[in-house]
């Protein structure tokens, strides 16, 4: 819509050029008034043409009343996504956007947020792109509302820590016997389970269930956010009197958020990137002892040092 607005306003502006070449100055006065009429009655043409283009994509992308009601009842919000962006080309996104992508608006802001996408009738974060990738897994027929964070592939999912370069991000995650890649077959009735990344500004995990493929091949997915999950890189050194590790042990790193997981110590951290290792968030009142042992065990008996809140 944009391109032909564009070329309506270079046509004229080129036979205003000519016109202005060979007619006297009374002749390019009344072709002005002429050219003026003409470019109010095209405008009114494409202000029509505008108001009709939307309504088109509003009818494409609407999410019928049932739908929307059995979405709500589940927690979750139902969104519509066409395939391999066959409406790229026909309707005009901002910066990112498609219809065939789902963006994570709750991670990283506007501009940050990570996507998967529709597309070769899977859904996929694709490659790394500006800091942004996640991985799924498809959990069959299991019921969206049955999915929490005592899911094993929600634990398995919660453990995996983040490098701090985009290049270290595989297309593939294991753990907990479980393997989880950057895309997933699309199966209608099928619910996935997602780690959606948005390298230093944040991440989570989500459920998708694709309810329904329309004639059209466009899907009605329902998400549900389970669980907004702190950054690792984005947390500060807080003590001058911690040093950086010239390289962060990954493996003791999972180890040890990995005990704490096993054990129901949810809302504990383990950042690895001080020295000694650091221990963040909360724990049960009476539990900070156990923690900081389970910790220390898992560590090769090293200290750690505690930043820990019980409530």
């Amino acid at each position: 819509m944009r391109t032909l607005i564009k070329i309506t306003a270079v046509i004229f502006y080129f036979s205003l050029c000519i016109c202005a070449q060979q007619l006297s100055r009374p002749q390019k006065i009344e072709e002005l008034r002429r050219l003026k009429t003409k470019i109010e009655q095209a405008q009114n043409q494409i202000d029509q043409m505008q108001e009709q283009h939307q309504k088109i994509r509003e009818a494409l992308f609407f999410i019928n009343e049932k739908d929307a009601e059995e979405a709500k009842r589940i927690g979750a919000q139902a969104h519509r996504l066409f395939p391999d962006g066959i409406l790229d080309d026909l309707v005009d996104y901002p910066e990112g956007d498609s219809a065939s992508n789902y963006f994570f608006g709750e991670i990283g802001g506007e501009y940050n947020c990570p996507a998967i996408w529709f597309k070769n009738g899977t859904l996929d974060f694709g490659d790394a792109f500006a800091n942004r990738t996640g991985f799924i897994a498809n959990l069959g027929g299991t019921l969206l509302e049955t999915i929490s964070e005592k899911n094993p592939e929600f634990l398995a999912l919660a453990k995996y820590q983040p490098p701090p370069d985009i290049k270290n991000i595989k297309s593939e995650y294991e753990s907990d016997g479980l393997t989880f890649k950057n895309k997933a077959v699309v199966t209608v009735g099928n619910t996935y389970l997602i780690r959606a990344i948005s390298l230093g500004k944040g991440d989570g995990i989500f459920a998708i269930k694709v309810h329904r493929k329309d004639s059209d091949g466009s899907i009605i997915i329902f998400v549900k956010t389970i669980k907004i999950l702190e950054s690792k890189n984005t947390r500060e050194i807080v003590s001058t009197n911690e040093k950086p590790s010239l390289e962060i042990d990954y493996e003791t790193v999972q180890n040890v958020q990995n005990a704490m997981l096993q054990k129901g110590f949810d809302d504990v951290t383990v950042d690895g990137s001080t020295v000694p290792m650091t221990l963040r968030g909360t724990v049960p009142k009476g539990k900070l002892s156990q923690v900081i042992q389970l910790a220390q065990e898992n560590n090769g008996g090293k200290p750690v040092r505690n930043e820990l809140t019980e409530k």
